[in-house]
């Protein structure tokens, strides 16, 4: 008798599914890929901006313009434990599908009705939308990826959602600003979204999260799971303050004037030019080996931040802070793929989704009030305060593991 999932469809097995190709499985996990970041170009590059300039060119005052634009985000923390049912429900390409469809219908509705009530609850619509993109499709994405690949594929995919966003902006400069083509431009973007997702459930099992693939680990480690999560709260936090106060603080004259643009591309390029090299890493060594690193990467650029901002070497500490806060959650997620056992692998990502989430609600005013009190170098200060209790945690863990082993080896 075959196996079934609940959604009906065969469930996979380590024994009994024949593994795809080598090449079945590149052009899976590339469609996966593009299912998950192409809808990224629009809801966190081009959305906001479009957003925030209608509701300022409606009177809107900042304030409940800042809560519409952040409430896709928050929206996270309450949905992913929905992405996380629906994707064992009904896998990774339906919910994929579903997310990219939600996203295409909130851009044609956007500009039928203007009311910041109304633009509130399809903000809503817009974080469901891509809490099911997150969760569900990191998930398919992990679970169809052998075990020595997935650091370079979460780099691949890491590398992709940070350009997104700056091609995401670019997209209002081309189409204007005002009037409904714009957004309905971002409805359009969005449809290889749906067809990629589509393909890929033609390439690959619909679901993974059953299955154990050589080399995962079958139980839980509940340790791992909780440093990793902390280190996804850590990097949502000063991910998102950096981001939003960084080019406020840069010395006017850096950069020959155009210092706010610049260093918010050049933070940008940070976080995302050296995460496939770092995924290579991770997949040599292990990411056990790297939690140290993690903390003291993280504390120097603090301290660069704090003491070479307003130097010559000003950029390359910008560029530095973002190569060191942009391996969090990519640390955090290939630890999450190591030690956990294979159908809990939805369940976690979910939790690092709330974690990152709730990091990047509480940085920005964490880094707002340090700026508030210290000036230009409170922003470096939080960055190493945080990296210096990444880095002592990562110390206990190790001690942790050294005490576990000689216990071991003693009995």
């Amino acid at each position: 008798m075959t196996n079934h999932s609940p959604s009906g469809l065969p469930r996979p097995s380590s024994f009994t599914m024949t593994p795809p190709s080598p090449r079945t499985l590149a052009l899976g996990l590339g469609a996966i890929l593009t299912a998950i970041t192409i809808p990224l170009t629009m809801q966190e590059g081009a959305l906001p901006l479009l957003v925030a300039s209608r509701l300022a060119e409606e009177g809107i005052a900042p304030g409940p313009t800042g809560v519409i634009v952040a409430l896709p985000f928050v929206t996270v923390a309450f949905a992913a434990p929905f992405a996380d049912a629906a994707y064992r429900r009904l896998g990774g390409m339906w919910c994929l599908v579903a997310g990219a469809l939600l996203s295409i219908l909130c851009c044609l509705v956007f500009p039928l009705f203007f009311s910041p009530v109304l633009w509130g609850v399809i903000s809503l619509a817009v974080g469901l939308a891509l809490t099911f993109r997150w969760v569900s499709g990191e998930t398919w994405l992990l679970a169809q990826t052998p075990l020595h690949l997935r650091g370079r594929v979460l780099g691949v995919q890491e590398t992709l959602i940070a350009f997104s966003g700056t091609v995401g902006a670019l997209i209002p400069v081309a189409t204007g600003m005002s009037g409904a083509m714009p957004f309905i431009m971002l409805g359009l973007l969005t449809i290889p979204g749906v067809i990629a997702a589509l393909i890929a459930g033609r390439l690959l099992p619909r679901t993974g999260g059953e299955r154990a693939i050589a080399g995962t680990r079958e139980k839980t480690s509940t340790r791992g799971i909780r440093f990793a999560l902390f280190a996804a709260f850590s990097g949502g936090a000063v991910l998102h303050g950096t981001f939003v106060f960084l080019p406020a603080i840069v010395p006017a004259d850096m950069m020959n004037g155009h210092s706010p643009l610049l260093a918010a591309s050049l933070f940008c390029l940070g976080s995302g030019l050296l995460q496939v090299p770092y995924g290579l890493l991770v997949d040599r060594i292990g990411p056990e080996r790297l939690r140290t690193l993690l903390g003291v990467s993280n504390l120097v650029a603090g301290l660069f931040l704090v003491f070479l901002l307003d130097t010559v070497l000003g950029p390359a500490a910008i560029f530095f802070a973002g190569i060191a806060i942009g391996c969090f959650y990519s640390w955090a997620t290939m630890t999450i793929s190591r030690v956990v056992a294979p159908r809990a692998l939805s369940g976690a990502i979910a939790r690092l989704a709330i974690c990152q989430t709730l990091g990047g609600v509480i940085g920005p005013p964490l880094i707002g009030y340090a700026i508030q009190s210290l000036g230009a170098p409170g922003l470096g200060l939080v960055l190493a305060l945080i990296g210096l209790m990444v880095t002592v945690a990562a110390l206990l863990h190790h001690r942790h593991d050294r005490a576990v082993t000689d216990k071991r080896a003693g009995s």
